[in-house]
Parts: C-alpha cells; structure tokens; sequence
C-alpha cells in the first residue's frame, strides 16, 4: 500500500465509500485471482483521488468478471461522480477508480 500527494479527508460517506471499494477488491483478490501480491496506490490530488489496484492473479479473462462485486465497485464509484476501469493485465487484473474531491477539502 502506497499513498502519494497530501492526504484529504472527505466528507460524508465518501471516506466510506471509497474503503468499500478497497475492500472489495481485496476479497476479490483473495476468493477469486490466486494471486500472491496485490498492490494499492492512492494519490491524492487538488481535484480528485486516484486509487490504482494491481495484482498478479488469473485476470478477468479467467474468472468471468461481471459479478457482483465489479458491479457494487462501479455503482460506489459513479455515486460519487467518479469512475471506475477495470481490466486484464496479462498476468493479472488492474482496476482504476478516480473520484472528485470537492474545492477546500483538508
């Protein structure tokens, strides 16, 4: 786990939202893509927060992917007005969720 940039706290829901989604894909990771390392990035930046999830299991080819946990991800993700990819790296799934941050969040 790495964190880039000067933390921001969020306000309402989105702290939690956000965990969900972290949570998420580590239970992916664990039930699904046979994996041995899974690597989170957060960056904070003025007008949003990055998360980037790597990890080097079977990828989505290989696991049929559009359950429901990549649903709720992405669901999280849009309620925030952010986004959310996720694709098959080769040797693994990398996933991509960006959500604005409003002006003055500290």
């Amino acid at each position: 786990f790495t964190i880039e940039g000067e933390e921001l706290f969020l306000e309402g829901n989105t702290e939690l939202v956000v965990y969900r989604i972290v949570q998420e894909c580590i239970h992916n990771f664990v039930k699904h893509a046979g994996g041995k390392e899974l690597l989170i990035h957060l960056q904070y930046h003025t007008d949003n927060i990055r998360l980037m999830i790597k990890d080097n299991g079977v990828g989505l080819k290989n696991t049929g992917s559009k359950g429901a946990g990549m649903i709720h991800m992405w669901k999280r993700a849009e309620l925030l007005g952010g986004s959310f990819t996720a694709r098959d790296a080769g040797n693994g799934t990398e996933i991509e969720v960006s959500i604005p941050v409003p002006p003055n969040s500290k």
